[in-house]
């Protein structure tokens, strides 16, 4: 197994209807991503079954809040008979560890809080998360859908109004550099 993964991350708005599914991996599968880590999939315990029928290859998924929605990892088939742990499972994280070849990596997928006053303890907790599950790994990654921007001045959009500062309230050891 090669060493250099393409990783995909995309806020899917749902993914409840079979066909728009069926569109979005025939997407995946032929641009061959190796891992795709998906945000707002509205995945649950009774359509599971069917994702794991579409995909045909190896997915963990994290069941959402009203809030959150459900995060999924897609694995593509070479991951088949990789031994993929997840390391930790809620709402808006979802993170696993495999080994390809001889280095084991981490992936993280994340979908951060729309409200304002939740960012500050959510990325605390992301932060913590981190430190305890990949602190003594030598490559992991942080991706998906962080509902933020770490500084206003460079946002692409200047109509809506600025975001709180997020960089400014994250824990002084925590560098978004060091993750993706």
């Amino acid at each position: 197994m090669r060493h250099n993964l393409k990783i995909l991350t995309f806020n899917c708005r749902g993914l409840n209807n079979p066909t728009k599914r069926r569109n979005l991996f025939f997407y995946l599968r032929k641009y061959r991503f190796d891992i795709i880590c998906l945000q707002e999939t509205h995945i649950n315990k009774n359509n599971y079954h069917e994702w794991q029928k579409q995909w045909a290859g190896p997915l963990q998924y994290s069941l959402g809040s009203a809030s959150s929605q459900g995060l999924v990892i897609l694995f593509s088939k070479q991951f088949t008979n990789v031994d993929i742990q997840v390391v930790h499972k809620e709402d808006r994280i979802l993170c696993v560890t495999l080994e390809t070849g001889e280095v084991k990596v981490g992936v993280c997928n994340v979908y951060g809080p729309n409200n304002d006053s939740e960012k500050k303890a959510f990325f605390q907790h992301l932060q913590d998360v981190i430190s305890d599950n990949y602190v003594t790994l030598e490559k992991f990654c942080v991706v998906g859908d962080f509902n933020t921007v770490l500084d206003n001045d460079k946002r692409h959009n200047r109509r809506q109004p600025a975001l709180p500062d997020v960089g400014s309230e994250l824990p002084t050891t925590y560098n978004p550099n060091e993750y993706v």
